[in-house]
Parts: C-alpha cells; sequence; structure tokens
C-alpha cells in the first residue's frame, strides 16, 4: 500500500524556510474564508432583506435581527483573529475588546451605508434601460453587491482593521467577477453595468454618479518594488463621468467631470471636464462634448 509517510518532512521543510513565523500562533487560526463568505451573505441580507431568500420570515425585524446576529458574531470573531495574526503579542482578551469595538461601529453604520446603497441602485436603474425595476437591479446585478460589501469593507478599512476588509472584497470579487479593493473611495450614486472583469484600485477615488461597465481598469502601473505607506497611484475620477467596457485609467491622473472615456481606450493623462475620450492612430483623441 502506497504510503506519503516519506514526504511529509520534506514538505514540512518548505514552512520552517518561511519568513512568516508569525503564521501560525497554536490556538489562534487565522480568519476562514467560508466564515467571510457568510458574513457577506448576511450582510447582503440586512441591506436587502426579502431579495436574499428570507421571504419565509414573519417580519423584517426578525430577518434583521436574524442576520444581524450572525454577521456581528461572524465578524467579531474573525476581527479578533485577524488582529492577533497581525499583532502576535497582543492579548486575547485586548484583541476581543477591539474587535467589539470595530464590530459596534460598523453596526451603528450600516444604516447609512444602507441609504447610500439606495442611491446606487436607483442609478442603475436609471441607468440601464434593460432593467425593468429597482428591484431586478439589487436580485440580479452583480454590480450591486459588489459594491454593497464594498462599502462595508471600506469603513472597517478606514479604523484599520487588517485582514478582513480585503478578505471580504476577494469573496465579492471570485463571486461577481467584480474586483474592488476596499481602500478606493466611491462617491454617491455609482453603477457598474454587467461587470465582469471591472477592477478598482486601492487609492482609486471616485465622484458621484458615475458610471462603469465590464472591464473598466481604474488601476496603477506596476511598481518593482512595495510602495511604503499609501502614496497616491491610482486616478481620481470626478462626478457624472461614464466610462465604456474595456477602457483602461491608470495612474495619479484625474479624470474631470462629466467626462466619457470610450471602449478600449488606454487613459494615462489628466482629462479636463466634459471631454469625450476614444482611441486614436496617436494614442487618444480628446474633444469637447
Amino acid at each position: 500500500m502506497y504510503s506519503a509517510d516519506k514526504l511529509i518532512d520534506q514538505y514540512l521543510d518548505s514552512f520552517a524556510r518561511t519568513h512568516r513565523q508569525k503564521f501560525s500562533r497554536g490556538e489562534s487560526p487565522l480568519p476562514k474564508l467560508r466564515d467571510i463568505e457568510t458574513l457577506n451573505e448576511q450582510l447582503l441580507t440586512l441591506f436587502f432583506p426579502g431579495h436574499q431568500g428570507t421571504e419565509n420570515m414573519r417580519s423584517l425585524r426578525s430577518v434583521v435581527g436574524y442576520s444581524m446576529q450572525i454577521f456581528t458574531r461572524l465578524l467579531c470573531d474573525s476581527i479578533k483573529l485577524a488582529l492577533i495574526y497581525e499583532s502576535p503579542e497582543i492579548s486575547e482578551a485586548l484583541a476581543e475588546g477591539q474587535a467589539e469595538e470595530h464590530t459596534n461601529a460598523l453596526a451603528s453604520e450600516l444604516g447609512n451605508i444602507r441609504m447610500i446603497l439606495k442611491k446606487d441602485a436607483a442609478a442603475g436603474f436609471e441607468g440601464d434601460p434593460a432593467a425593468d425595476s429597482i428591484h431586478e437591479i439589487i436580485l440580479s446585478y452583480p454590480g450591486i453587491k459588489a459594491i454593497a460589501v464594498n462599502r462595508t469593507a471600506h469603513f472597517l478599512y478606514k479604523r484599520h482593521v487588517p485582514l478582513i476588509p480585503r478578505m471580504m472584497a476577494e469573496a465579492m470579487h471570485q463571486k461577481t467577477g467584480i474586483d474592488i479593493h476596499p481602500g478606493a473611495e466611491i462617491g454617491e450614486s455609482f453603477f457598474i453595468d454587467h461587470g465582469t472583469g471591472a477592477s478598482i484600485g486601492e487609492t482609486a477615488v471616485i465622484g458621484d454618479r458615475v458610471r462603469i461597465y465590464q472591464g473598466v481598469a481604474i488601476g496603477a502601473f506596476s511598481e518593482s518594488s512595495r510602495i511604503k505607506g499609501k502614496t497616491k497611484r491610482h486616478p481620481t475620477i470626478g462626478d457624472d463621468v461614464i466610462i465604456y467596457p474595456n477602457a483602461s485609467i491608470l495612474g495619479d491622473i484625474t479624470v474631470g467631470n462629466g467626462s466619457i472615456i470610450v471602449s478600449n481606450t488606454l487613459v494615462t493623462e489628466d482629462i479636463p471636464e466634459r471631454m469625450l475620450v476614444k482611441p486614436s492612430s496617436s494614442g487618444i483623441s480628446i474633444r469637447p462634448l
């Protein structure tokens, strides 16, 4: 009978050589991705009750109460594990106290986030003639789910919660194909149509009433080494900008209010307000709208 025993020590040697000695703390494992996925599901139920298979609940209060209990418990437990991973010297009691503070702060903010999401959903309905109702946007459009999780993860990111914001974002990335870093600052009435392959980087700033489509990259140029600190390296997108499919806006540049970026355009320079930007034989063509 075949046995892998003789290979185990050889494989374990790969862990001994890693510089990440704090990867394992024995009794304190890393946050679990499946818990973060469940956390995201309960978050969407909190934001959109009745749209996530909870129609058998008897009242709004029961839906919210059930999901809030699961969401906050998983969030608090996951943040505690993340804090211990990030700072192995921290005591379990201190990590638990800090996790409770972060959880309570977010729970108190969920109502405000939901009000912004209502504007995002309305923007989706207004921006897509194929949608018959706001309920259709919430039920079937991946963009509203991605931005719902992003707005929540961004709140935790700003509080310097380690690991969890990025795990929330990546779990939703896997589910929707939309990659939004939790550090990105996104204004109100934001709509991602279709969405697959859209990517928004960590230091991107996006204004109000912006609409983007599938394959859009709001990104940075690659760096040969890690940048210490949070240097601005992604674009700033003004209000009322439309970016059509597969356009790439790269670097610390500004796209002015009301401009339109045509499909498949590569933008690496500042764009004034109310301009139409499209590919040309010499690079890009920029003209007033």
